[in-house]
Order: structure tokens, then sequence, then C-alpha cells
């Protein structure tokens, strides 16, 4: 299953998920306290699947972990490998593999639709949308950037000092294995009204792969 996120280069793709019927790894799990493991009714699994999550008894929710496939700008990317080293659970949770700009060339850079003005009341969030002229001037100076820094490549210079050169709004790609918790983490504070436009966009498409993939232990959460 891939999502495209932003019609350019963006997307995230449900690349490996282990075997086991999620539902049914979950109730396991959580029955194997009482030695009950095994015998399995929707209804009941339903229902214990219900319980764990209002309860917060998380740790039957990490046993079925899956890897996605991400391609997004760099600026999203760091925002999200918060989720890698910000919880105390994620830091055991979650494997990230990205692609390194020592070892390859940066070919694709993301050029915004629309920009918007600074909040008057969030430091870190943005307000309303700025003319097209503004847009325009960001595109061409992410542009600009990315033609110096190919032409330093072509010129000789080590890909890992030309990438000195390179804006944020280059794209990169990564592996991310997380279990069902962490991955309900990233999306629960990532779609938030609060974060970002940008990477709420992946976390829309991470909340549609993972609803898909977990059913309805994933909808338990909500």
């Amino acid at each position: 299953m891939k999502i495209d996120v932003d019609n350019q280069h963006g997307f995230v793709e449900l690349v490996d998920w282990m075997t086991v019927n999620p539902s049914e790894k979950i109730t396991d799990a959580a029955r194997v306290s009482y030695d009950r493991d095994g015998a399995h009714d929707a209804e009941k699994d339903a229902r214990l699947i219900a319980r764990l999550a209002k309860d917060g008894h998380w740790s039957p929710f990490r046993h079925s972990p899956v890897t996605l496939m991400v391609s997004c700008p760099e600026f999203v990317a760091r925002q999200w490998y918060k989720h890698v080293v910000g919880s105390t659970y994620a830091f055991v949770d979650t494997g990230w593999n990205e692609v390194s700009q020592r070892y390859s060339e940066v070919l694709h850079a993301y050029y915004p639709d629309v920009v918007h003005v600074q909040s008057s009341v969030s430091k870190q969030g943005s307000a309303e949308a700025m003319d097209e002229l503004h847009a325009k001037q960001l595109r061409e100076s992410i542009e600009t950037s990315l033609l110096h820094y190919h032409y330093l490549i072509a010129h000789g210079m080590s890909r890992e000092e030309a990438r000195m050169a390179l804006p944020l709004a280059v794209y990169t790609r990564f592996y991310w294995t997380a279990s069902q918790q962490a991955l309900k983490h990233f999306v629960s504070l990532r779609t938030h009204s609060t974060a970002q436009s940008h990477i709420r966009f992946y976390a829309d498409a991470v909340n549609t792969i993972c609803d898909h993939h977990y059913g309805q232990a994933w909808k338990a959460f909500e």
C-alpha cells in the first residue's frame, strides 16, 4: 500500500508487516498472563482490545510492528525523527535507516505552492497565506540552492561538503519500523491542528495505512 502525499516526490508506503493477525496477537499477548492465549472469539477479542486501549495497557500493542518507507522533505523528516528518540518506549520500539547525502547525490526538492505569514500567537506556527510572489521567491531560492549544489558536485567537491549548500526542502527517504503504539503516538501528535501542515499530510497517510492494516486494533485507540 503506497500513498502519494504532495503530488511531487513525497509518499508513504507499507513495505513489510508481521504475518499474524494484529488483533489476535494483541489478545494472545494480553491473555498469556492467565495462560489463556490461543483461543479467539471475535466479540471477546474486540472487547479486550478496547479495554486494553482505554486502560493504557500498551505492551500488547507492541508485538505487531510494521515497516514504512517514506519520502519527504528534510524539514519533515527532522520532525519525524523526534519520534525515534523523543519517548521512553520509542527508543527501543523503532528502527530508522535513511538515505545518506555523503553516499548519494540529492536529486529532488519540495517546492511549496503556498507560503504563510508567521503566527502572532504561536512561536512555531504559521497563519494566513501570503501572496503568490512570496511563494515564487521561496521556490526560486530553493532552486538556486540546488543548482549551486549540483555545480559544486560537477566541479569535484565532495558530496559530504557540497551538501552544506542544500536547503531543508530537499527530499530524503527512510525506512521506519515501529510498533502500533509508536505509530499511534506519531499520528496523534502530528495530525493535531497545531502540527505543521506538511507533516500532517504524512501523518494522515500513516493513519490511513494503519487503519487498513490494524483494523479494529487501530480503531480501539480512538
